[in-house]
C-alpha cells in the first residue's frame, strides 16, 4: 500500500469511528433502519455490561432494562410511526399505516 493511502486512511479513521458511534442513535431517533439501529446498541450495551467488571448495581439496572428496550425494538420493530413504516407505506402501498 502507498503512503499516500496509508495517510489517507489514518486521516479518515477518526470521522470514520465517529461516524460508527453516531450512526445507530440516529438512526434510532429517526425510526429508520430501527432493528438495525437497535441490533448496535444492544451490542454496545451487552459489551459495556461485559466489560465492566465492577458495575455498581445502579449503572447495572439502567444498562438492563436499555438492554429490555433495545430488545424488543429488534424482536417486534419500530412500529407505525417510524419513517421505515412510512417509506414503506409510500413505496409498496402497504395497508399497515391505513389501518
Amino acid at each position: 500500500m502507498s503512503s499516500l493511502v496509508r495517510l489517507a486512511l489514518h486521516r479518515a479513521q477518526p470521522v470514520i469511528t465517529l461516524l460508527e458511534a453516531l450512526q445507530p442513535p440516529v438512526l434510532l431517533a429517526l425510526g429508520l433502519f430501527g432493528r438495525f439501529a437497535a441490533l448496535g446498541l444492544f451490542v454496545v450495551n451487552a459489551v459495556a455490561v461485559i466489560s465492566l467488571v465492577d458495575i455498581p448495581p445502579a449503572a447495572l439496572q439502567q444498562h438492563q432494562f436499555w438492554g429490555c428496550l433495545l430488545l424488543g425494538l429488534l424482536l417486534w420493530g419500530p412500529g407505525r410511526w417510524s419513517l421505515d413504516a412510512w417509506l414503506t407505506w409510500r413505496l409498496q402501498g402497504s395497508p399497515t399505516m391505513r389501518e
